[in-house]
């Protein structure tokens, strides 16, 4: 009876030692916040939570209320050197699922992104573009 209890203490205390990660969501309710593109990938990129978006670069802006910003290329050239502008728009979270509506220069974006992973402190996060259509105005 001693060994089983014994066991049973060492099983408990090594499993309250294991840090649970959660998903990201839970790490700083993703996507809520600032977000730069920091790589791409072969069928996504990655993203950086930034404190401001940077003036002249790409990025995301996500607000509680399930609106956001986008800020891209403000015309069709991508010759540099390029100025860049807001685009507002609209995001909705399942699982690890991200669906995008997002204004651009010529019309909108319709994105769907998969949340593939995250490091530790959910400050970089790595998604797939599952699905992208593109509305002409």
């Amino acid at each position: 009876m001693r060994n089983i209890l014994l066991v049973f203490s060492i099983f408990t205390l090594l499993a309250s030692c294991i840090e649970n990660e959660g998903d990201i969501q839970e790490k700083g309710q993703f996507p809520v916040g600032n977000w730069t593109i920091g790589e791409n990938h072969e069928n996504g990129f990655s993203l950086i939570r930034t404190e401001n978006l940077p003036d002249n670069t790409f990025g995301f802006s996500f607000f509680e209320n399930g609106e956001m910003t986008s800020r891209r290329i403000s015309g069709w050239c991508g010759t540099p050197p390029v100025a860049y502008s807001d685009y507002s728009g609209t995001w909705s979270i399942g699982g690890t699922t991200l669906k995008l509506n997002m204004g651009f220069w010529g019309g909108r974006n319709i994105q769907e992104w998969k949340i593939i992973s995250s490091n530790d402190s959910g400050n970089v996060v790595r998604i797939e573009i599952l699905n992208a259509e593109t509305v002409i105005d």
